[in-house]
C-alpha cells in the first residue's frame, strides 16, 4: 500500500481515499501518507464501495486494488491521460482482457450510473460487464497479484 500511495503522490495525485476493512486498524495506524481513510465496517464489495463514496471523487477517478504490484513502464498519470484521450466510461489496466486485469481502473463519473442496483456489486463481476462496450484497455507496464503472503514475499524478493 505504501508503494502505491508514494507513487500517487510522486505523480501529483494528492486527493487520495483509502477504503479499509481487512486489517483496518493496522492500515489506519501505519500509514504515513496524507490520505483520507474510509472505514468500511460492513463490506459493500468493490463497486458498492465506489458507489457509496463517489460523492468525494473527481472526474475521472482512479480505483486501485491494494493487492496489486505494478512494475515496469506504468504511470498513473499515463493511465489517466489514456482515459481522457479515448473518452470511454472506464479504462482498465490489463495484459489482455477485462477479465484478466491488474486491479487498477479509471472511471468517468458517468459510469457510476451503470453500477447495478444490487446491495454488494463487484467491479469485476457486475460493473465492468455492464460497461463492456465503453471500456478502454491500458497495456503499459506489468502487474503481479500479491494478495497472499506467499505471492507478496515472492514478488518482494523479485522487485524489492
Amino acid at each position: 500500500l505504501d508503494r502505491i500511495l508514494s507513487n500517487l503522490i510522486i505523480e501529483g495525485i494528492n486527493d487520495i481515499f483509502v477504503n479499509v476493512h481487512h486489517l483496518a486498524e493496522k492500515v489506519i495506524n501505519s500509514t504515513i501518507f496524507p490520505v483520507k481513510i474510509i472505514r468500511e465496517d460492513v463490506l459493500l464489495e468493490t463497486a458498492g464501495a465506489v458507489r457509496a463514496y463517489s460523492k468525494y471523487f473527481s472526474d475521472p477517478f482512479l480505483v486501485i486494488n491494494g493487492d496489486t504490484l505494478y512494475v515496469g513502464d506504468f504511470y498513473f498519470q499515463g493511465m489517466l491521460e489514456h482515459h481522457r484521450k479515448h473518452k470511454k466510461l472506464a479504462t482498465v489496466f490489463t495484459k489482455d482482457s477485462l477479465t484478466h486485469n491488474g486491479g487498477i481502473f479509471v472511471f468517468s463519473k458517468n459510469a457510476l450510473n451503470k453500477i447495478p442496483p444490487m446491495e454488494k456489486p463487484s467491479i469485476h463481476k457486475d460493473w465492468l460487464p455492464r460497461l463492456a462496450g465503453d471500456v478502454s484497455l491500458y497495456r503499459r507496464g506489468e502487474y503481479r497479484d500479491i494478495g497472499t503472503w506467499k505471492k507478496y514475499i515472492k514478488n518482494k524478493l523479485e522487485y524489492g
